[in-house]
């Protein structure tokens, strides 16, 4: 089980790394093969951070956040897969990424929402700026940060517990199967060629 602090920690550096991709910064920390080796390291484990990232960025390579489109949350993914299997049987990478696909279709729903409720925000800066308090416009905008932040950390950290408790209890019997570990050793070799088809069609867009 992962510990709470360490718990916490993940999901802090998590919830700073996913503001990287459309919030603030943009400084591509929030790419799949720069978060899984940053979550990696804070595991103690890079080794699988950089394997769960490069097969994710492989993934989501063609994906790019332009304008009012809104894409799955590959640092999430990212972020989950790698706190769920790292220190753990080789095993777990596989289950660790078929979790956690999921949570950036439900994270990009999330997202959406935030922004649809961020509206709310107008006419408060439509006040202050009639009445010349232009610094309600950065408070603003500092608040919307805030919020993204803490919708990521709270969503990182209900997901990695959950699924945590969930992998740490079906890990030995996946183990204990010689017929599913191959299937995840299938899974894990197919990963990286779909990948590459994906990264190389983006080629052809």
């Amino acid at each position: 089980m992962i510990a709470e602090f360490e718990l916490i920690k993940i999901a802090f550096v998590g919830g700073l790394i996913s503001l990287d991709a459309t919030v603030f910064g943009q400084f591509m920390i929030s790419r799949p093969i720069v978060a899984g080796p940053v979550i990696g390291w804070l595991c103690g484990d890079v080794k699988t951070g950089l394997l769960i990232g490069a097969l994710i960025e492989l993934l989501w390579v063609g994906v790019v956040p332009v304008g009012v489109g809104v894409p799955p949350d590959s640092a999430i993914v990212c972020i989950v897969a790698t706190a769920l299997a790292a220190n753990k049987a080789p095993a777990a990478v596989a289950i660790a990424i078929i979790f956690s696909v999921p949570l950036g279709i439900l994270s990009k729903r999330l997202d959406i929402a935030h922004r649809k409720w961020n509206r709310i925000f107008l006419p408060v800066i439509e006040n202050g700026i009639k009445s010349g308090r232009y610094y309600i416009l950065t408070f603003v905008i500092w608040l919307g940060v805030f919020l993204s932040f803490i919708k990521s950390f709270l969503f990182l950290l209900v997901c990695i517990f959950l699924f945590n408790a969930i992998l740490v209890y079906i890990l030995p019997f996946v183990i204990s199967s010689p017929a599913v570990v191959r299937g995840l050793q299938v899974f894990m070799f197919a990963l990286p060629v779909l990948g590459l088809a994906s990264f190389l069609a983006s080629f052809t867009k």
